[in-house]
């Protein structure tokens, strides 16, 4: 994905940091900060002499918000590490490769070598150089990774639109969606994944983006992929998007161009 701030940050991930239930991270809570009748309130957390020990606070305090993100419909992860892996950071031109990395390892394939991957589908020449889908297959087949990225676009681009109908689509499936992405009138181009695969943390399926922290994985919640519409739909997608800084008081919009499923050979 192109742009300003939407493409590139190099923050590192902070452990203490949640996402709340609008995309925005929560800043990170200082365990040592007041004391008799000081410390956070809500709930019972932190009060007064009874106050809990500091990491059992901190923990109670993460579980809150993602208590309350469960609110408003699909919950952030906690980190960009959560998922067994670490989700990599990138740019435009590797939102592809990268893709197909996260979906290989939301498969349970972890053998994978991103750099690798990358280098083999992005050309070294050219003004702009990113990788294509065509680009992202030869460099799976040539480091002899078992899988293959199939177009299914026209299995999703029927009634409803594209990412109502990838909501609503069977479990036990990787895609890779690529977007175009509008920010205040600027097109912004954009691969990310779309799982359906049942996990313990994330039943109902997840959705994985490359940009960096705090943008991260986001869990599918039942009311997000049963019985929701076109607009609910689009909801749950601006919610994904909307995490990035760089869309924060601006008006955007998402449009799905293509999709392509990871598919084992």
């Amino acid at each position: 994905m192109e742009g300003d701030q939407l493409l590139d940050s190099d923050a590192s991930p902070n452990p203490l940091a949640s996402a709340d239930s609008r995309g925005h991270t929560s800043p990170e809570v200082d365990p040592c900060v007041g004391g008799a009748g000081h410390g956070v309130t809500e709930e019972g957390v932190g009060q007064g002499k009874n106050r809990l020990p500091a990491w059992k606070e901190v923990k109670q305090l993460r579980d809150q918000n993602m208590r309350h993100a469960t609110k408003t419909g699909a919950i952030f992860a906690p980190s960009r590490t959560s998922e067994g892996w670490s989700v990599p950071v990138g740019k435009q031109m590797s939102c592809l490769p990268d893709a197909a990395y996260n979906g290989m390892n939301e498969i349970g394939f972890s053998d994978a070598s991103l750099a690798k991957l990358r280098s083999a589908s992005i050309p070294k020449l050219g003004n702009d150089p990113m990788a294509s889908w065509t680009s992202v297959n030869f460099a799976l087949d040539k480091h002899g990774y078992p899988f293959h990225l199939k177009e299914r676009t026209s299995d999703f681009n029927g009634k409803g639109g594209i990412m109502l109908n990838l909501l609503t689509s069977p479990p036990g499936h990787v895609f890779c969606v690529s977007l175009n992405v509008v920010v205040a009138g600027k097109i912004n181009h954009h691969c990310v994944v779309f799982s359906t695969m049942k996990k313990r943390d994330s039943p109902f399926g997840k959705m994985i983006d490359n940009r960096a922290f705090p943008v991260v994985p986001m869990y599918l919640e039942k009311k997000d992929v049963r019985n929701v519409g076109k607009e609910a739909a689009k909801a749950v997608w601006k919610k994904f998007i909307g995490q990035n800084p760089a869309t924060h008081g601006h008006d955007f919009y998402i449009n799905p161009s293509q999709v392509f499923e990871l598919l084992r050979v």
